[in-house]
């Protein structure tokens, strides 16, 4: 059994500043159709039906790897697939793509 640290769960606006001082790499785990029909500009696309850990991009150990799918549960999934593979600063998008919606901050569509 997994007795690892508690997932850690970031607020919409502490994602976009990680995006904008280059402190955050954003994953988002949804389908294709989901992620074409509106993302979070910046942010990678692993669906989570085929995510593996091989799949993260490598990202400097100072960076948090942060899931996003669109309510936060397919992402939190996600980030503790990484944990438990050996993956120490990841987080999880509260409230997913809907929460950031609701904050106000930009969505793109399209790929």
């Amino acid at each position: 059994m997994f007795f690892g640290k508690p997932l850690k769960n970031m607020s919409p606006r502490e994602v976009s500043v990680g995006l904008e001082q280059g402190d955050v790499v954003l994953i988002d785990v949804r389908e294709n159709h989901e992620y074409a029909a509106a993302h979070i500009p910046g942010s990678k696309h692993i669906p989570l039906s085929s995510f593996n850990v091989a799949s993260l991009p490598k990202v400097d150990a100072n960076k948090t790897i942060v899931f996003q799918c669109q309510s936060g549960m397919r992402s939190a999934q996600a980030a503790k697939i990484a944990q438990k593979a050996g993956i120490e600063n990841v987080a999880n998008l509260s409230g997913g793509i809907m929460g950031w919606s609701q904050s106000g901050l930009p969505i793109k569509s399209g790929r």
